[in-house]
């Protein structure tokens, strides 16, 4: 007499279904990846950003302490740069007009965005001044700027306040 032993394997539709929920797993995992990846391109522009508008106050600063070797009555950024979109410009407002104007401003330094950041808001050709001495702010209520992914991942803000603070939200 023949005693048959049974086989302990899994059977196929068990494999598939393994097989399928480990390709999903997978699959949300990797796009979790990608868009993480781009939240942290944005936050780090917000970063560089803020950056940009501290290193213009310290430049009007050190033009208050400098103030018979190179007369302006303040510093300020570009943004939404007609030439580039992308493009930050510090600038020295040496017409004393609290305003950018290509003709009359001088160009202290320029910053490129990464390239799936974007200026949203404010839109067009926009600016802000830190007047001399008390570092005030054209526009006085001060401005809020947004950048946003390119790619549709979000936005962040960073405020200009009236009294020269800048904030990241």
């Amino acid at each position: 007499m023949r005693f048959f032993r049974a086989r302990s394997a899994f059977s196929l539709i068990e494999v598939l279904v393994v097989i399928s929920i480990t390709a999903l797993l997978t699959s949300m995992a990797v796009a979790y990846s990608r868009t993480s990846g781009r939240q942290v391109s944005l936050f780090t522009e917000q970063a560089r950003v803020a950056g940009v508008l501290n290193r213009a106050k310290s430049l009007a600063l050190n033009q208050y302490s400098t103030v018979g070797i190179n007369p302006v009555c303040g510093v300020g950024v570009l943004f939404n740069d007609l030439s580039s979109p992308h493009r930050l410009v510090i600038f020295a407002d040496a017409s004393c007009d609290n305003a950018y104007d290509v003709d009359e401003e001088i160009a202290e330094e320029a910053y490129d965005l990464g390239p799936h950041v974007e200026i949203q808001a404010p839109l067009g050709q926009a600016y802000v001044v830190f007047k001399l001495p008390y570092l005030e702010v054209v526009p006085a209520s001060g401005l809020t700027v947004v950048l946003g992914s390119t790619l549709g991942t979000g936005t962040v803000d960073i405020e200009v306040s009236g009294g020269g603070g800048v904030t990241m939200r």
